[in-house]
């Protein structure tokens, strides 16, 4: 864990910002975010506190003391992140689909009429048009899929080229729509019901609370 937050060593650890989730009553509730100096730190709190799972709340290039954290909110200073995208089952009409509906949830329905379609595009996508090679695909642990991009390059991008990539993989782009294999063999004919829906703001804003991957699920 701490060596994907780190980029491989390349970042310092107490850079990070990782925010403990925890269950009270039944209900998810958020710790006080943390910055953490060494792996053997992250886990003597870990042991002692027994939080249900961590998410990445930023990188940093300094500490994140309060002063850092809100120029970043001004546009001051920089982060960085690995690129990620989520899929919500909860974002797609499943009216057709299954009994799910709007509820928190997903079926074996929704997972192969959705999710693989969903996971079979972005695998195209990602290692065959952008050349990525350091990708991560991880069930979100309830309803959806987490996409991990690691590869070096994209940890510096800003919110502006976030957001570009984001939309050059939108059901709108002319790529995609002139891309036979994906518009007749990935999503049938060109039915954009099953295209997959992305969380924009866990892609485009790089402090964006994002659950880690390969922990277990509240």
């Amino acid at each position: 864990l701490v060596q994907m937050v780190t980029q491989n060593g390349k970042i310092p650890l107490q850079n990070v910002i990782i925010v403990p989730r925890y269950t009270i009553n039944g209900s998810t509730v958020m710790g006080k975010w943390a910055s953490f100096y060494s792996c053997e730190e992250l886990m003597a709190f870990a042991i002692e506190k027994m939080p249900d799972y961590f998410q990445l709340g930023g990188i940093f290039q300094t500490v994140p003391t309060p002063e850092v954290r809100e120029a970043n909110k001004l546009g001051i200073t920089t982060v960085k992140n690995p690129l990620i995208i989520d899929i919500d089952m909860n974002d797609y009409d499943r009216t057709d689909v299954c009994d799910c509906g709007k509820e928190p949830k997903m079926c074996d329905k929704c997972y192969f009429t959705l999710l693989i379609p969903a996971q079979k595009y972005l695998k195209y996508v990602l290692e065959k048009r952008y050349g990525f090679q350091k990708v991560l695909y991880v069930f979100s642990g309830k309803r959806g899929m987490h996409v991990w991009v690691l590869d070096d390059r994209v940890w510096t991008w800003t919110r502006e080229q976030r957001q570009v990539f984001l939309d050059s993989i939108s059901s709108d782009a002319f790529s995609v729509k002139n891309d036979k294999y994906i518009m007749d063999d990935i999503f049938d004919n060109g039915n954009m019901k099953i295209f997959p829906k992305f969380d924009e703001a866990v892609t485009v804003d790089p402090c964006h609370l994002k659950k880690l991957p390969l922990m277990m699920h509240q």
